[in-house]
């Protein structure tokens, strides 16, 4: 839903043109990943959390071309791993508090999500 990585700051190496605007080579650059995972031209409803999202348009959370993660593969089987145990052993979960984030200027995250948990009996 959204990346670890907040942002990456890039220096532009020649002119170009983006969508519009005009990037002059010198120009100072921020990719902030975040805002890539829910660009409405090309998410429906990119602000909500939908375990159904079609997994065909690509997301920023994990890079792209050179700079795509290392360790995708593994955090996706680790992910996939939890959410099969989870599922078969928990029928609710309720949030009972407000989630908290890291404060950080360039990885972050939850750091604190106050849950309970009801379990199969």
């Amino acid at each position: 839903f959204a990346a670890p990585v907040r942002h990456f700051v890039r220096t532009a190496a020649a002119d170009y043109e983006l969508a519009g605007h005009r990037i002059r080579e010198g120009d100072g650059l921020i990719l902030w990943y975040p805002s890539g995972s829910r660009d409405e031209n090309v998410f429906s409803d990119p602000d909500r959390f939908d375990v159904d999202r079609d997994q065909t348009t690509r997301h920023a959370s994990f890079g792209h071309g050179a700079h795509l993660c290392i360790g995708m593969h593994m955090a996706r089987m680790e992910l996939t791993a939890f959410l099969r145990k989870l599922a078969g052993n928990v029928t609710a979960l309720h949030l009972t508090g407000e989630p908290t984030y890291s404060q950080t200027s360039f990885v972050g995250g939850v750091s604190d999500l106050p849950i309970r948990a009801e379990f199969v009996t």
